[in-house]
C-alpha cells in the first residue's frame, strides 16, 4: 500500500509514527484477533505524500510484550508493508472493508492525523486485515483520509478512493 501511495502522491511516501507500545485493544479488534484481552501492542502511524497526510494506520497484536517480536519493535518510521512483505505474500486470515465516521471510535485516530485539515468530520473508508505475523494474529486496520476520498455523484454520496487498489 505504501507503494501505491507514493506512486499515487509522486514521490516517496513519509512515516510519521504516532504512537507504538502497549494500548488497548477496541472490542471488534480483540474479537477479530480472537483473544478476551483488552491491551496488546498498538502502533498508529500516518503515511504523507508530502503535500499532507494520505493514510492512517493502526496496527495491533494480543501480544502484551513488543520483545516477542523484535522486527517489529525495531520498525520505526518503516512502513510495515516492509516488514510483512519481506518473505513473499503474508497469509492473510480475514479482510473487511468499511467506513470511519465520526461515531467509530477509531475517528480518533483520523482526527490526530488529518489535523488542521477541514474536512476531517467526513466518513473516510477503510479497510482492516488480518494477517498472521510469526503465528500470530495481527490486526491492520488502514484509513484512507480526506486527501485520497473524493465525492463522486456516481458512488451515491459514498466516498471512493481515488487512484488506489
Amino acid at each position: 500500500m505504501t507503494r501505491a501511495l507514493g506512486q499515487h502522491a509522486g514521490q516517496p511516501v513519509r512515516v510519521q509514527l504516532l504512537h507504538q507500545g502497549r494500548g488497548r485493544l477496541l472490542p471488534d479488534e480483540a474479537r477479530l484477533l480472537g483473544t478476551r484481552g483488552c491491551c496488546g501492542q498498538v502502533r498508529e502511524v500516518v503515511l504523507d505524500g508530502g503535500s499532507g497526510p494520505l493514510m492512517a494506520a493502526r496496527t495491533v497484536h494480543a501480544s502484551r510484550r513488543l520483545q516477542r517480536h523484535p522486527k517489529l519493535a525495531a520498525l520505526g518510521s518503516r512502513a510495515l508493508g516492509e516488514l510483512l512483505f519481506e518473505h513473499g505474500r503474508p497469509r492473510r486470515l480475514h479482510c473487511e472493508h468499511g467506513l470511519i465516521d465520526r461515531r467509530s471510535p477509531l475517528h480518533r485516530l483520523v482526527r490526530n492525523a488529518s489535523a488542521g485539515l477541514r474536512d476531517r468530520r467526513h466518513a473516510c473508508r477503510a479497510r482492516r486485515t488480518v494477517y498472521r505475523f510469526e503465528r500470530q494474529p495481527m490486526l491492520v486496520t488502514e484509513v484512507f483520509l480526506p486527501a485520497l476520498v473524493g465525492r463522486s455523484k456516481h458512488a451515491a454520496g459514498k466516498p471512493e478512493v481515488r487512484g488506489l487498489p
